[in-house]
C-alpha cells in the first residue's frame, strides 16, 4: 500500500486521455467526419451552419464533398464568440 501511495504519475502506470498535440490540431484539410467530434453541436445543427456559411468549407469542382480548414473553422467560431458577423 505505501508504494502506491508514494507512487508518482509515471510509476502508477496512468495513461494520458488526451492525443499528442501534432495529432490534436490537423494541419490542413479535414472533412465532416473529422469535424463533427470537434464541434459540441449536433449533427443537423452543424450540417445547417455549414450550409448558412457560419462554418467555412469548400466542395472542389466535381465533387459532392466537403472539406475544413481547421483554423479557418477555430477563426470563424471565434469571430461568432465574439459577437461578431459571418459573412
Amino acid at each position: 500500500m505505501n508504494a502506491i501511495v508514494n507512487a508518482g504519475p509515471a510509476q502508477t502506470g496512468a495513461v494520458s486521455a488526451l492525443p499528442p498535440k501534432e495529432s490534436a490540431q490537423p494541419i490542413g484539410f479535414i472533412d465532416y467526419s473529422a469535424l463533427r467530434p470537434r464541434i459540441p453541436l449536433c449533427d443537423r445543427s452543424l450540417r445547417e451552419a455549414v450550409r448558412k456559411g457560419h462554418i467555412p468549407s469548400i466542395v472542389l469542382p466535381g465533387a459532392r464533398k466537403r472539406l475544413f480548414h481547421w483554423p479557418s473553422v477555430e477563426g470563424a467560431l471565434r469571430r461568432l464568440q465574439q459577437g461578431g458577423q459571418i459573412p
